[in-house]
């Protein structure tokens, strides 16, 4: 049995939630066009690394997607089937320990089989590694191959997520031959998985395009639906659009919601998924930073300063004002909040004063480059203006390098960006251990209510995750602004399944329509 230790935590973190760079098509010109034996799909930015364990999040995350399989797969419905696990269970009631059984007849590409040993060594990689969503791992204590077939995972805390940490969607569920792990340095450049397909070198030029191959090991051949499969970023999502409406591409990760008419003039698919919550993420909750933040009073000033209805009109109709961290639809989501922080100036500025910034303060906030995040942000200067925060705004060029690396070094004390799952995967996000939380703060409303939603029966999962979010609402860890729906465009393929509120798509399901 493997007792494991998780690395320090480090803040020149490359990975993030929604981050993307901006890419003009003529600059991705040549080579790989749409083709019936070619599946070609843009998402905005390029992987922060191939890698499973350093690369971000949202459609980055693709390229594992296509080259590594997971243990357990999540569906687009939010389901789970079986990957390199046949099978998976709690053992006892107590949501700590976690068997995982793995199918007999996988092999990695390169021909070797996959073991309970190859997968202990990759969580026992995974949890060495530092990474955006290393807390979802952060608690495993131990990992141990029960038998040639048979993986047990325990944590030290509860965890009823373990289905989804184990899955492509953390990418913690990708494992990784013993020849990757032998020399770690290489799995930023080539793909060392079990998974459909692989990297195909000669056919890939870094931060522009990624050409995958079929994997003639695969355990599953009936879901290779194509020869090829070519990711290429394209940061800009009208070019993208032009790209799909002329067959360059296939599927579009790149959309916005202004595009919806001209998509359905051109006869594009258009998958939606369920909200996005755009929301200002106050960082700096113990006043490390910013000595005002520090008190409550002041961060739920700034969500009082908030005119919501104005931002959403003004974005457009597919906005809905939002006041609280969780989209709607989602676990978490509660109507008793739906009122939690109405618009209302003049408390704001009477909050302020009570705790002693009648004359304002200025508040260093960032955002990144994203279209969406971008325009909310700009709109809140002019709000939080309004009630005497002197609000300056720093807007990365999509490098989440810079972007947490000033988080972490104290630059700024706020953070605006999209947020699109439930309370229960979002807690990786939230706990101390998270990138997203530098000062590693905890709250114990929110910590008890947390460990109260661990272990609740399923009848109670609803109610729990509300009490969540009224914990989290009322010590006002976020600013949330409007909610947005997200989208997948699509032409030319078939059987493309639904968009989950995570991003999940059932990828391997697609293939060229008749």
């Amino acid at each position: 049995m493997a007792v494991l230790k998780s690395p320090p935590r480090r803040w020149s973190v490359v990975g993030a939630v929604v981050l993307a760079a901006t890419l003009a098509l003529s600059g991705c010109a040549g080579g790989s066009g749409a083709s019936s034996t070619t599946l070609t799909i843009a998402i905005n930015g390029e992987p922060q690394s191939l890698d499973p364990a350093k690369n971000g999040g949202d459609y980055q995350q693709i390229v594992q997607w296509l080259s590594y399989e997971p243990l357990i797969r999540q569906n687009a419905d939010g389901t789970f089937s079986p990957g390199l696990a046949e099978s998976w269970e709690y053992v006892g009631d107590d949501n700590t320990t976690f068997e995982m059984n793995l199918r007999p007849d996988a092999t990695f590409a390169d021909g070797t089989p996959v073991t309970a040993e190859a997968v202990v060594d990759t969580i026992e990689y995974y949890v060495a590694t530092p990474g955006t969503l290393h807390s979802v791992i952060d608690a495993l204590t131990d990992v141990e191959a029960v038998d040639d077939d048979t993986v047990r995972v325990v944590y030290s805390q509860p965890n009823p997520i373990l289905p989804y940490v184990f899955s492509q969607m953390t990418s913690y569920g990708n494992v990784i031959s013993p020849a990757g792990l032998a020399d770690p340095e290489k799995l930023g450049s080539a793909t060392f998985g079990a998974g459909p397909y692989i990297l195909d070198s000669a056919g890939t030029v870094t931060g522009d395009r990624y050409t995958f191959t079929k994997n003639d090991a695969y355990w599953n051949p009936d879901a290779q639906h194509y020869e090829k499969v070519v990711v290429r970023v394209i940061g800009d999502a009208q070019t993208a659009l032009s790209a799909l409406r002329t067959g360059q591409i296939n599927v579009s990760t790149v959309t916005t919601q202004s595009q919806l008419t001209e998509a359905q003039a051109a006869s594009v698919d258009i998958l939606t998924g369920k909200p996005l919550s755009i929301v200002v993420w106050l960082i700096d909750r113990d006043g490390q930073i910013n000595p005002a933040m520090g008190d409550v009073r002041v961060r739920q000033a700034l969500n009082y300063a908030i005119d919501r209805e104005a931002i959403a009109k003004a974005l457009g109709e597919a906005y809905t004002p939002l006041n609280q961290y969780v989209p709607p639809g989602l676990i978490g989501f509660s109507d008793a909040l739906d009122d939690a922080y109405a618009y209302d100036p003049a408390r704001a500025k009477q909050l302020l004063a009570d705790a002693g910034f009648s004359g304002g303060f200025t508040l260093n906030f960032a955002t990144n480059t994203d279209n969406r995040d971008a325009e909310v942000s700009q709109i809140l200067v002019e709000q939080w203006n309004a009630i005497g925060v002197t609000a300056n705004l720093t807007t990365y060029n999509n490098q989440p390098g810079e972007m947490f690396g000033a988080i972490g070094d104290g630059q700024v004390a706020a953070l605006t960006f999209a947020l699109n799952a439930d309370v229960t995967t979002q807690q990786s996000l939230l706990t101390a251990q998270s990138v997203f939380n530098p000062s590693g703060l905890t709250s114990p409303e929110v910590d008890a209510a947390y460990a109260a939603l661990a272990v609740a029966p399923e009848a109670e999962v609803a109610s729990a995750a509300e009490a969540v979010s009224a914990a989290i609402s009322a010590d006002a860890w976020f600013a949330p602004v409007v909610s947005v729906d997200s989208y997948v465009f699509a032409k030319g393929v078939a059987d493309l399944g639904p968009l989950a509120a995570n991003g999940a798509l059932d990828l391997l399901d697609w293939k060229p329509a008749s």
